[in-house]
């Protein structure tokens, strides 16, 4: 009883690593929360960016399933990089 479970949500998150993700290869699908992940941010910022048009491309898989590539997450934290003053 002394430790605590990790939540579904946790539990998720933790299965890769950002150098897990960046050692994939580009085309590589990946998920929103695993674009988070590279881009060093929540997952409520991913997805703020992309309803307002700013945030990585997403490809839709199913009706309520969204990936990205790792190339189009890695492009996006450059241009979110270059933005900044």
């Amino acid at each position: 009883m002394g430790t605590q479970s990790q939540t579904p949500k946790t539990k998720r998150r933790a299965g890769r690593e950002q150098s897990v993700l960046l050692a994939l290869p580009p085309d590589a699908p990946i998920t929103l929360s695993e674009v988070a992940i590279i881009a060093a941010c929540s997952l409520r910022l991913v997805m703020q960016e992309r309803t307002l048009g700013r945030g990585p491309t997403v490809y839709r898989v199913g009706p309520k399933t969204l990936r990205s590539t790792v190339g189009d997450a890695l492009a996006w934290v450059k241009g979110r990089m270059e933005a900044r003053p």
